[in-house]
């Protein structure tokens, strides 16, 4: 009986190591499923993390936000396969919310932790974070009747990130654009669409993010001969609502230069808005207009003192524009359209200030780079463009306009998604 009893708690204590995984590897793969018998060593396994790192908040947020990786993991298969089971989700859901709070709590702390360890734990929340609002959004348009609750735990999760874009500052531009910006196209545009829900005046630099993800994402589209077809095929495969893929787009049509690219975007965007229900897009012209107006209010009170008081006005006059037309649609009960301009609204009031990067040393310098990465067959092709991009580093020298620092943005990222495919095809 003894010896029964020594194998169990033998057994049971392999069971525990085996679970506790180490934190710096570890992958929210889905596992278990709540729905299984034995879903409850996952959450022994769980509760056993978060007491083992009660004193330490570095391993406590690690713990909580791969906690909140693995259950987004499981409403994502438990939708696939059994998205009948509304109870279950729930659960899971409450389950979220807890941990959610569990790592907000943790946050504070954090500013004193050391730079190593905080910049590893900032590539993690922000990738994991993002990633998981992207399940939520494909969850709410699936499973209208949870959407509440999902909207609930989204709007936690957008005050988390807020405070993760604090946690190290310094590399936040880099580190976004090293995590989101060499995947795909619609992964760049689930990102701009996560960046959208972050309240701008959090932090200016989230308008410059989704600025220079949209000029990356224009130099891609470029580089792949973009079609407004193969675009629409891609916005298809992703299954969230056709209003949230149009808030994503005004963000990258506000900034790119290309006239194709931006008459593209521009037609699909109007086609998105065709194909969605009038009276589902109510509640949200609402809200969207509400965003606008604040967003210009607020705009209005930065522009008093401001050295940039003429660009602010126009800006300001810009979305006013669209936000009375957005108004006037609302009103005669034109709901689609009443979204659009308010989005045009928003994007204009919200986004429409352009960092001005006067560092040139730093677009020398990637030029530099990418001109030495350059293949002898593939000069040719690519001479006009790098010839293109010197003479505007050379007039940006003694006049750094903002349009032309864009178009060097363009032409070096476009140049460099040229010189990446033709090294993946030797």
């Amino acid at each position: 009986m003894k010896t029964s009893s020594r194998n169990l708690l033998f057994f049971i204590f392999g069971v525990f190591l085996t679970l506790f995984i180490n934190l710096k590897t570890a992958k929210a793969d889905t596992g278990i499923l709540p729905t299984s018998p034995f879903y409850f060593f996952k959450e022994w396994r769980r509760n056993l993390q978060t007491f083992l790192t009660a004193d330490n908040y570095l391993r406590r947020a690690e713990v909580e936000l791969l906690h909140l990786s693995e259950m987004a993991a499981e409403m994502k298969k438990l939708d696939d396969i059994a998205p009948q089971k509304l109870g279950t989700l729930k659960k899971i859901l409450e389950k979220y919310e807890k941990s959610s709070n569990n790592l907000a709590n943790q946050l504070p702390a954090l500013q004193t932790e050391e730079t190593d360890n905080l910049n590893r734990f900032s590539d993690e929340i922000t990738g994991k974070l993002t990633n998981q609002q992207t399940i939520f959004e494909e969850l709410k348009f699936k499973q209208p009747k949870i959407k509440d609750h999902i909207e609930k735990l989204q709007s936690r999760i957008d005050g988390i990130l807020t405070v993760s874009l604090n946690l190290d500052e310094k590399n936040l531009m880099k580190r976004w654009l090293q995590l989101f910006g060499e995947e795909n196209t619609l992964q760049e545009i689930k990102t701009i669409g996560v960046l959208n829900r972050l309240p701008f005046e959090s932090n200016p630099k989230i308008a410059y993010l989704k600025e220079e993800l949209s000029i990356r994402l224009e130099a891609r589209l470029l580089a792949e001969e973009f079609t407004k077809e193969n675009l629409l095929e891609a916005l298809k495969s992703y299954p969230v609502s056709n209003l949230h893929k149009v808030e994503a787009l005004e963000n990258i049509r506000e900034h790119v230069l290309d006239y194709e690219i931006k008459t593209g975007l521009n037609l699909i965007r109007q086609q998105l808005l065709e194909e969605a229900g009038n009276n589902d897009a109510q509640p949200e012209s609402q809200k969207i207009i509400e965003k606008a107006e604040s967003a210009i209010n607020l705009q209005k009170t930065r522009r008093e003192g401001s050295a940039e008081k003429f660009l602010l006005q126009n800006i300001i006059d810009r979305a006013e524009i669209s936000l009375e037309q957005a108004k006037r649609f609302y009103f005669n009960k034109d709901y689609l359209n009443a979204f659009g301009q308010g989005v045009t609204a928003l994007t204009a009031a919200r986004d429409g200030i352009a960092r001005k990067e006067k560092n040139i040393t730093e677009l020398r310098v990637k030029y530099d780079a990418l001109f030495g990465r350059r293949s002898p067959a593939a000069t040719p092709f690519l001479l006009p463009l790098f010839s293109e991009t010197e003479k505007l580093i050379v007039k940006i020298s003694s006049k750094p306009e903002e349009e032309n620092i864009k178009k060097i943005k363009s032409l070096l990222y476009t140049i460099e998604a040229l010189i990446r495919k033709e090294e993946n095809n030797k």
